[in-house]
């Protein structure tokens, strides 16, 4: 005789489907470690295993955004779901979708010898104009794959449709108000899932690369997450357009470009050039001020700033890069300005390795650091500058006695003392050094300390005004205390 259950069988078969998935999961990021294992020699095993298990969270949210929306159906209150039209239908959306998630992630396994990245939307979409040339290699090379995949394929589908019916032979007895309840757990259950926790900000591709180990990142993520994250992220390329051809494009830009004492030394990558230099270089400290919200119109409340003009070199016709603080930043470090309005740390490109200024200058003996007032986490700035811009050290607002500074309401500590602090640092690193700072003051809303309120609300855009005063201060004490170290 069938045991009656109390618990609705749709919940049950829901729950059973993602355990049995999240086990044939872990068994491909098996198989995905060892094929690629050379890419972890060095790789301490602890956190091989560690980055292994993180990928689970990857798993669960892939799983989860596949097949709830087949789930949901089945978990609406009321029995006409129960009509055995109805539940095939669903069924029948579920096996597909979960068939093409195990061939794309098979297909992910032997990619990554090629491009050393997860599989994504951009990839997908180039393979569909060689499937031709795509198909003979997969048939010449990897044959054996293929066989593997049918092997997996008739297995998983066997013991899945075992599972699912040995629970559906089960006999329930569920009141309607029970499966309004159930309805609204499985709602929340799974938008947990798929955020990847209860944590602010959902999960994304980025997460996975955030103690700066490429490799690692790769390993807790799987290719059907990726694929599912970039075709999300693929709206951005509906504005794609061509303005020139590709060889037109790389010939004006390279006579842009172009020094006398530089050359071309790659086809493969048009602007990358050598420059031959006829003094032997100089290994001196650099410092880089990225200026919040400064304008060249405004220089008569900056004073100081524009002192600097006799001393130094002053441009003021140029393009900006970018009109956020965000994309600025990447532009001046990485030399990459914004694509598609996304962020170099964004889907598709967050699976990338880059070379910023500070990697280029550690080859050369340089110790670097990175300084800003704001909260590191904001923006993921503290991820951004230390693992994927590759500096030594980072200071952010969490690295201030906050006892013995000013903040700004908004946005953090005042740039006053992220300067100072930045000269002290500045004495206590190996030379030569790099040290980039990044304001905030100058970034509305506008909280300055009291001394600085010095235009009323008469005047218009005083707040701002107040501001660059405030700036031009700050970049005063830091020049003047520097100049006697």
């Amino acid at each position: 005789m069938n045991k009656r259950i109390y618990l609705p069988k749709h919940f049950i078969v829901y729950i059973a489907v993602i355990i049995y998935n999240l086990i044939f999961f872990e068994l491909l990021r098996l198989g995905f470690l060892f094929k690629n294992f050379h890419y972890y020699n060095g790789i301490s095993n602890g956190k091989i295993l560690s980055s292994f298990l993180q990928g689970i969270r990857f798993d669960l949210s892939a799983i989860v955004v596949s097949i709830c929306w087949f789930f949901l159906i089945l978990h609406l209150p009321g029995k006409w779901k129960e009509n055995k039209i109805v539940k095939t239908i669903v069924k029948s959306f579920i096996y597909i979708v979960i068939n093409l998630m195990y061939a794309l992630m098979f297909i992910d396994i032997f990619y990554y010898k090629f491009a050393a990245r997860r599989l994504s939307a951009v990839e997908l979409l180039s393979v569909s104009t060689h499937l031709k040339s795509m198909a003979i290699l997969i048939l010449s090379d990897y044959w054996w794959g293929i066989l593997l995949f049918i092997g997996f394929f008739v297995l998983f589908n066997f013991l899945l449709t075992y599972l699912i019916k040995k629970i559906e032979q089960k006999e329930e007895k569920i009141s309607f108000k029970t499966e309004i309840i159930y309805f609204l757990i499985f709602v929340i259950f799974s938008t947990v899932l798929i955020r990847g926790g209860l944590q602010n900000r959902p999960l994304t591709p980025a997460v996975a690369f955030n103690d700066g180990n490429v490799v690692l990142g790769h390993l807790r993520l799987n290719g059907w997450y990726t694929v599912l994250h970039s075709l999300w992220e693929a709206r951005i390329y509906k504005e794609d357009k061509e303005y020139i051809s590709y060889e037109e494009a790389v010939n004006v830009l390279r006579e842009i470009i172009k020094d006398e004492n530089e050359e071309f030394v790659d086809e493969r990558y048009p602007l990358l050039r050598k420059t031959n230099f006829d003094l032997k270089p100089r290994k001196l400290n650099v410092v880089i001020f990225i200026m919040e919200n400064l304008h060249p119109d405004y220089l008569n409340y900056m004073p100081f700033l524009g002192s600097l003009k006799k001393d130094g070199l002053y441009f003021n016709n140029f393009y900006s890069c970018a009109t956020r603080t965000w994309p600025a930043v990447s532009s001046i470090l990485f030399s990459i300005p914004p694509v598609y309005t996304k962020a170099i740390t964004d889907e598709p490109f967050s699976q990338n390795v880059y070379r910023s200024i500070a990697h280029i200058l550690k080859d050369e003996g340089y110790e670097t650091i990175f300084l800003h007032g704001g909260e590191g986490y904001f923006f993921r700035f503290n991820y951004f500058t230390k693992y994927i811009g590759g500096f030594d050290k980072t200071i952010f607002m969490e690295d201030f006695d906050l006892s013995k500074v000013k903040v700004d309401k908004s946005w953090g500590v005042h740039d006053e003392y992220v300067f100072l602090r930045a000269n002290e640092e500045f004495k206590n690193l190996k030379q030569p050094f790099l040290g980039v700072i990044l304001s905030l003051s100058a970034h509305s809303p506008y909280d300055l300390p009291s001394e600085f309120k010095i235009l009323s609300s008469t005047v218009s855009n005083y707040d701002y005004f107040n501001s660059l005063v405030y700036v031009d201060y700050s970049l005063k004490k830091f020049f003047d205390k520097a100049k006697k170290e």
